[in-house]
Order: C-alpha cells, then sequence, then structure tokens
C-alpha cells in the first residue's frame, strides 16, 4: 500500500501566496530605460575596475563630480548579464522577489 502526500488547504494557500506573485512578475516585462543605464555604469566600472566618479551620462552634467550611490547594484546587474544575459537578469528578479515574498509570508506567519 503506497502512501500518498497530501497537502493540506493552509499549505496549498501558503504555496499559492508565494508562487501567484512570481508568476506574475516572470511574465511581466522589465523596464529597460533604467535597467540598461545601470547595467553600462555597473560594465564600466568593471571596466576600468574603479567607482564612477563623474557624470558620464547627463549631457547636460557631463563630467561633474558625482557621487554614485548604486554602485555596488550596478556590478551585480552587469556581472549578472554578462552570465546570462536578459534570461539571468529576469531569474534574478524572480528568485529575489521569491525570496522578499517569502519573508514578508514568514513574518506575517509569525505573528499569527
Amino acid at each position: 500500500m503506497s502512501r500518498t502526500a497530501r497537502l493540506s488547504l493552509s499549505s496549498v494557500w501558503a504555496i499559492a501566496s508565494v508562487v501567484l506573485p512570481l508568476l506574475l512578475i516572470a511574465a511581466l516585462r522589465m523596464g529597460s530605460v533604467d535597467l540598461t543605464y545601470h547595467l553600462r555604469a555597473g560594465a564600466m566600472m568593471l571596466e576600468t575596475r574603479a567607482l564612477l566618479r563623474v557624470d558620464s551620462f547627463t549631457f547636460t552634467a557631463a563630467g561633474a563630480p558625482w557621487v554614485d550611490q548604486q554602485w555596488l547594484a550596478q556590478i551585480v546587474l552587469a556581472l549578472v548579464f554578462q552570465a546570462g544575459g536578459w534570461f539571468a537578469l529576469m531569474l534574478t528578479r524572480v528568485l529575489l522577489s521569491g525570496a522578499a515574498l517569502a519573508l514578508v509570508f514568514a513574518t506575517c506567519r509569525s505573528r499569527g
């Protein structure tokens, strides 16, 4: 006699609360305007092995001193893009969103 594992209704709701939003996130298009800016900035820092210190992107402020507050994210995004292109970026977005959703779910569950 084989035993089959059955999910309880609360388990199904728990899984659905994370999986359904992830399916929606995976189906949505990624905005490319800011993303491509960050990819290019990250690629420039990887090529030069230095943080960006001047604005290279804005024609009205080209060469002006600049503090790039997103430097680490830009480098990580550029590395992900170099490793697997747009698919890797989409997969990263889904995985990070899933982690955030799971943490929110776990926090809500622990609070009752």
